[in-house]
């Protein structure tokens, strides 16, 4: 997969030719030159927001043309994006359920959401000069998150808790915490019961979003300067191509194409 042409953009920072990915607790988001996109599943809702021309979603068989989109878990679409940047919002079920809010103006049957009415607003707030830069990262959460409305807080607290350590057990490589069998078990469930609670919080199988943690994992080991060989090996993938198999899969290329366009991977503090 390779990049779409880039234009020259007319903004400051966070939107910046270099491209970015920030890290955060429960949030993650890209912004930089637009992508040229395989046909992917994220694991978790994505808000896309063009910051210049429209891009395309391809979905169900269908295409869509549109300047923001909120499309769930585990659907299978192409976003194609040829000039100009774009930012993603990937949002982590853990914390609360995420509902697309009355600002969304299109729908297809299989739920992706297009055209939010905030949208030339939300772009606008990302164009603003003046921010520092240390203060990018949480400028670019904050405005996508403008574009989803959280719904109450999840039912079983419990799966909450201990999907929200998996990402320190993933970097302990503890392979048995990591497991489904681990995780029931920490739950006091039988497997199946946990299998059903997770997928019911997450929108998507227990292995999947175990696969969404150890790509946070990745991305926190090359924000410190590590290799992509590095990267695999702490999120507990087999070996580096497993990585960029997974990664493709997930995001729709592989990961280095973020490498070697220059990408800065940022962790933001909590």
């Amino acid at each position: 997969m390779s990049y779409g042409t880039a234009a020259p953009l007319r903004f400051q920072e966070p939107a910046t030719a270099t491209p970015v990915v920030y890290v955060s607790a429960v949030r993650s988001a890209y912004v930089g030159p637009s992508l040229r996109l395989a046909p992917h599943r994220n694991a978790v809702a994505c808000v896309a927001l063009s910051l210049d021309a429209p891009f395309t979603v391809t979905v169900g068989g269908s295409r869509h043309e549109a300047h923001s989109a909120l499309i769930p878990p585990n659907t299978l679409h192409q976003l194609t994006a040829e000039t100009g940047a774009i930012a993603f919002l990937y949002l982590d079920p853990v914390d609360t359920a995420v509902a697309g809010g009355p600002g969304w103006r299109r729908r297809t049957r299989g739920g992706v959401l297009f055209e939010h009415a905030a949208t030339a607003e939300t772009v606008d707030t990302l164009r603003k000069p003046g921010a520092a830069k240390a203060a990018a990262g949480r400028r670019v959460l904050e405005a996508l998150g403008e574009l989803v409305e959280p719904t109450s807080p999840l039912a079983d607290r419990r799966v909450a808790s201990a999907l929200r350590k998996l990402e320190r057990v993933v970097e302990g490589l503890d392979a048995a915490e990591c497991r489904l069998d681990g995780v029931a078990a920490g739950l006091k469930l039988s497997t199946s019961r946990a299998q059903h609670l997770i997928r019911e919080v997450t929108g998507v199988p227990f292995r999947r979003y175990r696969t969404w943690v150890r790509m946070r994992v990745a991305a926190r080991t090359l924000a410190g300067g590590g290799t992509l060989t590095e990267a695999a090996h702490t999120a507990g993938f087999s070996s580096a191509a497993h990585f960029s198999t997974a990664f493709r899969a997930m995001f729709g290329l592989p990961p280095s194409a973020l490498v070697s366009a220059g990408t800065r991977f940022v962790v933001l503090p909590a």
